[in-house]
């Protein structure tokens, strides 16, 4: 609480002085020192405003006025385009077996003309690396009935247990559960998938269906891994170093 008696702090008026000014201009100085005292606390407001850019608040840089912009320091000498001196390239390596070779010889000497014979002992070797165009197998089980010569019963053949549960092999079924569960793909675009890079048809009802197969075979053995997972000290089931 302030007093009277006393001249406003940091006014530079001494007690003395004070008492010896007439009692209507202390109250007029006294309102005008408070008034100079909000206005430097509004200044200092406004400027910490002012000043505040992307650099010292959470201000995006899109609202920096240019005048707070960081100046790119230009190089001395500008970069030539490619790579440059002291960059070490990265290169694929060569592998020794490779399904193809192709040569590529000269059919004829540039200069004279004269037909090009020999062999190049140590040739310029460039390697493509490519997939190979994959067609599904479609493979027909027939299933036949024999009369038997001795007492002449019709006799039928079985189809095994793993051709009679799907339309489709047993790589396909795993190629679905791949994609399904390791790459997160909808129904819909691992039938599309299947078709577009195979040529294998199947509905996404179908691709549903083959998801409970998967699931009901994988069933024993996440039951049997569970257990062991739990005893885990650390898990990093988020991708990370961390528990």
């Amino acid at each position: 609480m302030n007093d009277d008696r006393l001249p406003p702090l940091n006014s530079g008026i001494t007690p003395d002085e004070w008492q010896q000014t007439p009692g209507r201009v202390r109250d007029l100085l006294k309102a005008l020192w408070e008034k100079v005292i909000q206005l430097q606390d509004t200044v200092e407001k406004l400027q910490e405003v002012v000043n505040r850019n992307s650099q010292n608040s959470s201000q995006p840089p899109s609202q920096d006025r240019p005048e707070q912009k960081p100046v790119k320091e230009k190089a001395s000498q500008p970069r030539k385009r490619g790579g440059q001196s002291r960059h070490r390239g990265q290169h694929r390596a060569l592998v020794e077996t490779v399904d193809e070779t192709i040569h590529h010889k000269p059919v004829s000497c540039r200069n004279c003309g004269a037909l090009s014979l020999g062999e190049d002992p140590s040739p310029y070797r460039y390697q493509v690396t490519e997939l190979p165009m994959v067609k599904p197998q479609g493979v027909e089980h027939q299933v036949h009935r024999l009369k038997c010569p001795c007492c002449g019963v019709m006799n039928r053949g079985q189809l095994p247990p793993e051709v009679t549960t799907s339309q489709f092999g047993l790589n396909v079924i795993s190629l679905i559960g791949l994609l399904l569960g390791r790459y997160r793909l909808s129904k819909r675009q691992v039938s599309q998938f299947l078709w577009e890079c195979f040529g294998i048809e199947m509905v996404a009802s179908t691709v549903v269906n083959h998801q409970k197969t998967i699931s009901q075979a994988l069933a024993e053995p996440v039951a049997e891994l569970q257990p062991y997972v739990q005893r885990q000290p650390t898990c990093n089931v988020d991708e990370t170093g961390w528990g």
